[in-house]
Protein backbone atom coordinates (compact mmCIF):
# COMPACT_ATOMS: atom_id res chain seq x y z
CA UNK A 1 0.00 0.00 0.00
CA UNK A 2 0.81 3.38 -0.26
CA UNK A 3 2.15 4.87 2.62
CA UNK A 4 0.39 8.49 3.61
CA UNK A 5 1.04 8.66 7.23
CA UNK A 6 -0.33 8.00 10.56
CA UNK A 7 -4.06 8.08 10.01
CA UNK A 8 -3.93 8.68 6.09
CA UNK A 9 -6.70 7.30 4.97
CA UNK A 10 -7.19 8.46 1.17
CA UNK A 11 -11.31 8.96 0.76
CA UNK A 12 -10.09 10.64 -3.00
CA UNK A 13 -7.70 9.36 -5.53
CA UNK A 14 -6.56 11.63 -8.27
CA UNK A 15 -3.55 10.83 -11.02
CA UNK A 16 -2.01 12.87 -13.53
CA UNK A 17 0.48 12.26 -16.30
CA UNK A 18 3.22 11.40 -13.46
CA UNK A 19 1.99 12.11 -10.30
CA UNK A 20 -0.80 11.42 -8.26
CA UNK A 21 -3.06 12.92 -5.17
CA UNK A 22 -4.86 11.62 -2.55
CA UNK A 23 -7.68 13.33 -0.27
CA UNK A 24 -6.84 12.18 2.98
CA UNK A 25 -10.12 11.21 5.55
CA UNK A 26 -8.54 14.31 7.74
CA UNK A 27 -9.32 16.58 4.62
CA UNK A 28 -5.67 16.73 3.93
CA UNK A 29 -4.37 16.58 0.19
CA UNK A 30 -0.94 14.74 -0.42
CA UNK A 31 0.63 14.79 -4.04
CA UNK A 32 3.72 12.44 -4.80
CA UNK A 33 5.87 11.77 -8.18
CA UNK A 34 7.06 14.19 -11.13
CA UNK A 35 7.29 17.68 -9.68
CA UNK A 36 8.78 19.62 -12.59
CA UNK A 37 6.29 22.14 -12.69
CA UNK A 38 5.12 22.34 -8.89
CA UNK A 39 2.13 19.98 -9.40
CA UNK A 40 3.00 18.73 -6.31
CA UNK A 41 1.97 21.92 -4.20
CA UNK A 42 4.81 21.82 -2.09
CA UNK A 43 6.96 24.91 -2.69
CA UNK A 44 9.33 23.45 -5.23
CA UNK A 45 10.52 21.46 -7.76
CA UNK A 46 11.58 18.31 -5.97
CA UNK A 47 9.85 14.87 -7.02
CA UNK A 48 9.24 12.87 -4.20
CA UNK A 49 7.85 9.13 -4.04
CA UNK A 50 11.29 7.24 -5.45
CA UNK A 51 12.78 6.75 -1.50
CA UNK A 52 10.92 5.34 1.26
CA UNK A 53 11.67 8.91 3.42
CA UNK A 54 9.69 10.64 1.22
CA UNK A 55 6.44 8.76 1.53
CA UNK A 56 4.67 8.55 5.45
CA UNK A 57 4.74 11.44 7.45
CA UNK A 58 7.50 12.72 5.92
CA UNK A 59 5.44 13.87 2.87
CA UNK A 60 3.69 17.34 3.51
CA UNK A 61 0.28 17.73 2.86
CA UNK A 62 -0.25 20.94 0.84
CA UNK A 63 -0.87 24.08 2.42
CA UNK A 64 -4.05 26.05 1.04
CA UNK A 65 -3.91 28.83 3.24
CA UNK A 66 -7.78 28.38 4.13
CA UNK A 67 -9.58 26.07 6.67
CA UNK A 68 -12.29 25.31 4.24
CA UNK A 69 -12.75 21.52 3.81
CA UNK A 70 -11.58 20.29 0.23
CA UNK A 71 -14.50 18.70 -1.18
CA UNK A 72 -13.44 17.45 -4.83
CA UNK A 73 -9.71 17.23 -6.98
CA UNK A 74 -8.86 16.55 -10.26
CA UNK A 75 -5.48 16.26 -11.89
CA UNK A 76 -4.05 17.12 -15.25
CA UNK A 77 -0.62 16.43 -16.76
CA UNK A 78 1.10 18.35 -14.54
CA UNK A 79 -1.30 20.47 -12.69
CA UNK A 80 -4.31 19.91 -9.88
CA UNK A 81 -6.82 21.67 -8.53
CA UNK A 82 -9.09 21.60 -5.38
CA UNK A 83 -12.40 22.69 -4.84
CA UNK A 84 -13.28 23.78 -1.05
CA UNK A 85 -16.78 23.29 0.63
CA UNK A 86 -16.81 27.26 0.39
CA UNK A 87 -17.29 26.77 -3.59
CA UNK A 88 -13.80 28.18 -4.13
CA UNK A 89 -11.26 26.46 -6.64
CA UNK A 90 -7.68 27.07 -6.27
CA UNK A 91 -5.19 25.41 -9.12
CA UNK A 92 -1.70 24.29 -8.90
CA UNK A 93 1.34 23.67 -11.38
CA UNK A 94 2.24 23.68 -14.75
CA UNK A 95 0.36 26.87 -15.96
CA UNK A 96 1.45 27.05 -19.90
CA UNK A 97 -2.11 27.24 -21.35
CA UNK A 98 -3.55 29.23 -18.61
CA UNK A 99 -5.39 26.59 -16.72
CA UNK A 100 -4.23 27.42 -13.19
CA UNK A 101 -7.16 30.29 -14.58
CA UNK A 102 -5.29 32.80 -13.52
CA UNK A 103 -5.11 35.24 -16.59
CA UNK A 104 -1.40 34.45 -16.58
CA UNK A 105 0.98 31.31 -17.77
CA UNK A 106 3.31 31.43 -14.71
CA UNK A 107 3.88 28.13 -13.03
CA UNK A 108 2.64 27.90 -9.15
CA UNK A 109 3.58 25.62 -6.59
CA UNK A 110 7.32 25.33 -7.55
CA UNK A 111 8.52 28.13 -5.92
CA UNK A 112 8.45 29.21 -1.92
CA UNK A 113 5.83 31.98 -1.21
CA UNK A 114 3.42 30.81 -4.14
CA UNK A 115 1.00 28.37 -1.97
CA UNK A 116 -1.06 28.90 1.06
CA UNK A 117 -3.07 32.16 1.18
CA UNK A 118 -0.53 33.42 -2.08
CA UNK A 119 -2.12 31.10 -4.01
CA UNK A 120 -5.28 32.76 -5.25
CA UNK A 121 -8.36 31.31 -5.97
CA UNK A 122 -10.10 30.88 -9.93
CA UNK A 123 -12.37 33.55 -10.47
CA UNK A 124 -15.41 32.33 -12.24
CA UNK A 125 -17.66 35.23 -11.98
CA UNK A 126 -20.34 36.57 -9.45
CA UNK A 127 -22.90 33.86 -8.94
CA UNK A 128 -20.88 30.93 -10.23
CA UNK A 129 -21.56 28.28 -7.75
CA UNK A 130 -19.63 25.28 -8.39
CA UNK A 131 -20.39 22.00 -7.92
CA UNK A 132 -17.57 19.52 -9.08
CA UNK A 133 -14.68 20.39 -10.92
CA UNK A 134 -12.49 17.86 -13.51
CA UNK A 135 -9.14 18.73 -15.38
CA UNK A 136 -7.15 16.60 -17.67
CA UNK A 137 -3.83 17.47 -20.16
CA UNK A 138 -3.64 21.21 -19.92
CA UNK A 139 -7.48 21.85 -19.36
CA UNK A 140 -9.08 22.60 -16.45
CA UNK A 141 -13.10 22.73 -15.94
CA UNK A 142 -15.78 23.39 -13.20
CA UNK A 143 -19.82 22.85 -13.72
CA UNK A 144 -22.39 24.10 -11.05
CA UNK A 145 -24.66 26.54 -11.12
CA UNK A 146 -23.99 28.78 -13.75
CA UNK A 147 -23.22 26.20 -16.56
CA UNK A 148 -20.05 25.06 -17.41
CA UNK A 149 -16.90 26.89 -17.42
CA UNK A 150 -13.69 25.85 -18.97
CA UNK A 151 -10.02 26.89 -19.40
CA UNK A 152 -6.65 26.64 -21.04
CA UNK A 153 -5.32 24.55 -24.08
CA UNK A 154 -8.03 24.87 -26.54
CA UNK A 155 -6.20 23.16 -29.64
CA UNK A 156 -9.24 21.60 -30.64
CA UNK A 157 -12.00 23.67 -29.35
CA UNK A 158 -12.44 21.49 -26.03
CA UNK A 159 -12.90 24.75 -24.33
CA UNK A 160 -16.17 24.89 -26.20
CA UNK A 161 -16.03 28.55 -26.92
CA UNK A 162 -15.93 28.14 -31.11
CA UNK A 163 -12.44 29.28 -31.45
CA UNK A 164 -9.02 27.23 -31.04
CA UNK A 165 -7.00 30.23 -28.78
CA UNK A 166 -6.00 29.20 -25.52
CA UNK A 167 -8.43 30.93 -22.73
CA UNK A 168 -7.43 31.54 -19.54
CA UNK A 169 -3.66 33.02 -19.88
CA UNK A 170 -5.20 36.70 -20.44
CA UNK A 171 -6.65 38.36 -17.27
CA UNK A 172 -9.56 39.62 -19.67
CA UNK A 173 -10.55 35.69 -20.15
CA UNK A 174 -11.68 35.09 -16.67
CA UNK A 175 -14.39 35.79 -14.24
CA UNK A 176 -17.33 37.35 -16.11
CA UNK A 177 -15.21 37.44 -19.02
CA UNK A 178 -15.55 33.69 -19.27
CA UNK A 179 -18.80 32.51 -20.90
CA UNK A 180 -20.38 29.74 -19.43
CA UNK A 181 -20.10 26.62 -22.68
CA UNK A 182 -23.13 27.23 -24.80
CA UNK A 183 -25.16 23.65 -24.86
CA UNK A 184 -28.36 24.72 -26.35
CA UNK A 185 -31.43 26.43 -25.25
CA UNK A 186 -33.20 25.09 -22.43
CA UNK A 187 -30.01 22.51 -21.87
CA UNK A 188 -29.18 21.77 -18.32
CA UNK A 189 -26.19 20.11 -17.39
CA UNK A 190 -25.57 17.45 -14.85
CA UNK A 191 -22.54 16.61 -14.89
CA UNK A 192 -18.49 17.33 -16.72
CA UNK A 193 -15.67 15.37 -17.45
CA UNK A 194 -12.63 16.85 -19.29
CA UNK A 195 -9.85 14.74 -21.63
CA UNK A 196 -6.55 16.02 -22.54
CA UNK A 197 -8.25 17.45 -25.85
CA UNK A 198 -11.98 17.18 -25.33
CA UNK A 199 -14.63 18.15 -22.86
CA UNK A 200 -18.09 15.97 -22.65
CA UNK A 201 -20.97 16.68 -20.66
CA UNK A 202 -24.40 14.84 -19.13
CA UNK A 203 -27.34 16.71 -19.09
CA UNK A 204 -30.20 16.62 -16.87
CA UNK A 205 -32.37 14.21 -19.15
CA UNK A 206 -29.33 11.59 -19.51
CA UNK A 207 -28.44 12.56 -23.03
CA UNK A 208 -24.04 13.39 -23.49
CA UNK A 209 -22.60 16.21 -25.45
CA UNK A 210 -19.35 16.55 -26.15
CA UNK A 211 -16.65 18.72 -27.97
CA UNK A 212 -13.15 19.02 -29.20
CA UNK A 213 -10.91 16.28 -31.10
CA UNK A 214 -12.97 13.90 -32.80
CA UNK A 215 -9.43 12.00 -34.27
CA UNK A 216 -10.81 9.03 -33.12
CA UNK A 217 -14.58 9.28 -33.51
CA UNK A 218 -14.65 10.44 -29.55
CA UNK A 219 -17.17 13.07 -29.92
CA UNK A 220 -19.83 11.24 -32.55
CA UNK A 221 -18.85 7.14 -32.35
CA UNK A 222 -18.78 5.49 -36.31
CA UNK A 223 -18.62 9.89 -37.44
CA UNK A 224 -15.51 11.37 -39.21
CA UNK A 225 -12.14 12.25 -38.44
CA UNK A 226 -11.38 15.83 -37.24
CA UNK A 227 -12.02 18.33 -35.11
Amino acid sequence: YVDLGDNGRAKEIVAGEKFACALLNNGGVKCWGDNSAGQLGLGDNVSRGTDPADMGNNLPAIDFGTTSVVEDMCAGDKHACVLFADDTMKCWGDNFAGQLGQGDTADRGDAAGEMGTDLPTVDLGAGFVTSKIDCAGQVSCAFGQGGVKCWGNNGYGQLGQGLSANIGDDPDEIGENLPAINLGTGVVAADVIAGPNNVCAMLDDGTIKCWGDQMFSQLYPGYGVGS
